[in-house]
């Protein structure tokens, strides 16, 4: 009765009282137990936030339970157990989720910076090619005017040369920007 209206330390005191008279009561453990951890009645132990195995009470509730309340006892904590097992596992997959939420995110990410670097790049590469091929351009224009000495069409002919070198090799600098 105390227990049901809650009165857990007059519930616990009555059931030391019955511990009292026989020593070997183990409904009066798992009183004690219910007095202890503030639960109204037995079925309430399987709603406890870790399992009573290693409680002193319910190790006696069940060294002097008939076999018939020692299955209900256990079965009360394998409650316990599988309930824990169970929210282990969805925190688990849970986690689980979040993770790979979170790599893909990351892999998202991942390829929108190598997509904006690639832009870039682009960019970058179009900046120093546009110079050199207009320089380019003026040579062969210049090379193909009929009136130059030698010496000037040789001068032009090696600046031709080395601005397509340096072309070639910017284009193998920006090799990965081609697509």
């Amino acid at each position: 009765m105390f227990l049901e209206d809650g009165e857990f330390e007059t519930a616990d005191s009555y059931f030391d009282k019955i511990l009292d008279i026989d020593i070997e009561d183990s409904r009066a453990y798992i009183g004690k137990l219910l007095a202890e951890c503030k639960l109204r009645n037995e079925e309430a132990i399987a709603s406890l936030p870790q399992t009573v195995t290693d409680d002193k009470n319910f190790k006696k509730a069940l060294r002097f339970a008939t076999p018939e309340q020692k299955a209900h006892y256990e079965a009360l904590n394998n409650t316990i157990v599988d309930r824990i097992e169970t929210e282990r596992r969805e925190i688990a997959e849970q986690r689980a989720k979040l993770r790979a939420e979170r790599e893909e995110k990351e892999a998202i990410e991942r390829a929108r910076r190598a997509r904006q670097n690639k832009e870039e790049r682009k960019l970058l590469y179009q900046r120093r090619r546009e110079p050199m091929r207009k320089t380019l351009l003026e040579v062969q224009a210049e090379l193909s005017k009929t009136f130059l000495t030698p010496k000037r069409r040789t001068e032009l002919k090696e600046q031709e040369d080395t601005l397509k070198r340096n072309l070639k090799n910017l284009d193998d600098i920006f090799f990965d920007i081609f697509d």
